[in-house]
């Protein structure tokens, strides 16, 4: 186990989860959940679980470890557990889901020929270096004159998607998109136990691209992920999603991803897992030591340390990948 902590390699913790789909438009009569338990010859011991996105985002996944773990100790829930009524009512599910399956099957056959050409890497950034990195990105307020620092969000998003679009050959565009969590958002806001899976996707478009030597910054970056975060509301929501919830949006993506997978676009995705108490689980046996999520073609997802530090998990193409590890502007944020 100790070696599988100090170089987590994807293609190794791919071994110790449940194979699933990653998408399940329709998920009657299928798994839900399915979970691995996996023994080391060290004595410890990792678990592996795959939950469809039909049902589940990070933030409900996060509280079912939680609960899941608490009655695993034997604590009493006290009604604890999730909250399931709200998501339906605001969003009615669809009753005929055929078109969805079909334009899902697409996307995810676009999807696997996309893997076989893509790199993962984890990329650290310490606590003291993501300070420097939001003093160095703070923003001025429009028509108020006034400044404000990025989130650590915000700002790793924008540090990373200068990155990416650096490291893009000039032909390609690499718009972006970051999934909110619309709980808090709604009017009235749901509660944060709401089961269901309400991300949603702030799309961020960049005109500039690295051509004739030009080169894309952060600054450049931060003000428009910004407003596009800021955005996102319960109209917003309400809009994107409509009769169906998350289905008709998958089915919206679906086609996109297909129509634009010869294209010169590539979109960038990006979800922030921090703040989440993945690290606080507790089945009786101590707190995780390394809490990792699959990531899929052009992903990045942010996730807490143990140590205040955040890890960058990066799903690429291999040639993006190999132009990206030689930006040392990036790499000077990243511990070596």
């Amino acid at each position: 186990m100790s070696c599988l902590l100090e170089n987590p390699e994807m293609e190794k913790i791919k071994q110790l989860i449940p194979t699933g789909k990653a998408y399940e438009p329709q998920p009657v009569g299928k798994a839900l959940v399915s979970v691995q338990v996996n023994r080391f010859s060290c004595g410890g011991m990792g678990f592996g679980v795959y939950v469809s996105h039909a049902i589940a985002d990070a933030s409900a996944v996060a509280i079912f470890f939680e609960t899941w773990a608490s009655i695993n100790r034997g604590c009493a829930v006290n009604g604890s557990g999730f909250i399931s009524g709200q998501p339906s009512i605001l969003f009615p599910p669809l009753t005929d889901t055929s078109a969805i399956e079909r334009s899902v099957k697409m996307a995810a056959e676009a999807i696997e020929q996309e893997e076989k050409s893509m790199i993962v890497k984890r990329f650290v950034i310490p606590a003291n270096a993501i300070a420097q990195l939001r003093e160095e990105l703070i923003c001025k307020e429009n028509n108020k004159g006034s400044v404000q620092r990025p989130s650590r969000t915000e700002a790793l998003t924008a540090l990373v998607w200068a990155a990416v679009i650096n490291a893009t050959p000039p032909t390609q565009t690499v718009p972006l998109s970051c999934m909110v969590n619309l709980r808090s958002r709604m009017e009235p806001p749901l509660q944060p136990k709401c089961l269901g899976n309400f991300a949603y996707g702030a799309t961020v478009h960049c005109e500039a691209a690295a051509k004739d030597g030009t080169v894309v910054t952060a600054v450049q970056l931060v003000e428009k992920i910004r407003d596009s975060l800021r955005a996102v509301n319960d109209g917003a929501a309400r809009k994107m999603y409509g009769e169906g919830g998350l289905l008709r949006a998958a089915f919206a993506k679906g086609h996109e991803m297909v129509r634009n997978k010869d294209s010169s676009t590539t979109t960038l995705y990006t979800s922030s897992l921090c703040r989440q108490p993945y690290y606080e689980v507790d089945f009786g046996w101590g707190k995780p030591r390394l809490v990792v999520n699959l990531l899929k073609n052009s992903t990045v997802l942010f996730l807490d340390t143990i140590g205040g530090a955040v890890e960058v998990w990066m799903g690429l193409p291999k040639e993006v990948m190999h132009t990206l590890m030689q930006n040392r502007h990036f790499l000077r944020f990243c511990l070596s």
